[in-house]
């Protein structure tokens, strides 16, 4: 119902805000402790908007680019 749907993205949308300092702080100690922090920083700057989710993208992008792997595709 749209009621339950307005409900849902609310919570969404707390949860987003709620999480945003700890998911922009986790990238951050990424490009700091990771083994190399310039490809952490650049995947960090490219890659975390193209993630649905806006607080996943910035560390799983982050934590990519410090160990030198791609991530990303569907599996099939």
């Amino acid at each position: 119902s749209p009621r339950l749907r307005r409900f849902g993205w609310a919570s969404a949308r707390l949860d987003d805000a709620v999480g945003y300092p700890g998911a922009r702080l986790t990238a951050a100690l990424a490009v700091l402790a990771g083994p190399d922090p310039r490809g952490a920083l650049r995947a960090w700057r490219a890659d975390a908007h193209r993630h649905p989710s806006p607080n996943a993208g910035p560390v799983e992008a982050a934590f990519a680019g410090a160990l030198g792997v791609r991530l990303g595709g569907t599996l099939a």
